[in-house]
């Protein structure tokens, strides 16, 4: 609560001018009606900032949902494929493999994946 004195003509002696309770009631001027005013508006303005602030919640939430779901349906997946056809190229080309018709086989499963890979 601040108080606004002012001294008289009289001396020292000080009369307070007014008590003011909020930055609302400076505004208002001793108007009750305005000050009601005021109120209101400053309830609105809770009101949306609540709202606001639950707006962005929702919004990051929404967003590590979908990062989850993001590395467990495309990312996870997507390394194994290439994992799996990395793995694949190098059995190709080893001694395990002597035969033209399964190397051929293989090296278009490697194709296969890759392609899948990338569209991932």
């Amino acid at each position: 609560m601040v108080d606004f004195s002012q001294s008289t003509k009289a001396g020292s002696k000080r009369e307070t001018i007014a008590s003011i309770a909020s930055y609302n009631a400076i505004v208002a001027g001793g108007d009750k009606t305005t000050q009601v005013l005021l109120q209101k508006k400053e309830a609105s303005f809770n009101y949306l900032t609540a709202k606001i602030l639950k707006e962005q919640q929702q919004q990051k939430l929404s967003a590590l949902y979908h990062q989850a779901l993001y590395d467990w349906l495309l990312f996870a997946p997507s390394i194994m494929i290439t994992l799996v056809s990395g793995i694949l190229a190098i059995l190709v080309k080893s001694t395990l493999v002597p035969s033209e018709k399964s190397q051929s086989v293989i090296a278009l499963v490697i194709a296969i994946l890759q392609v899948s890979s990338t569209f991932l």
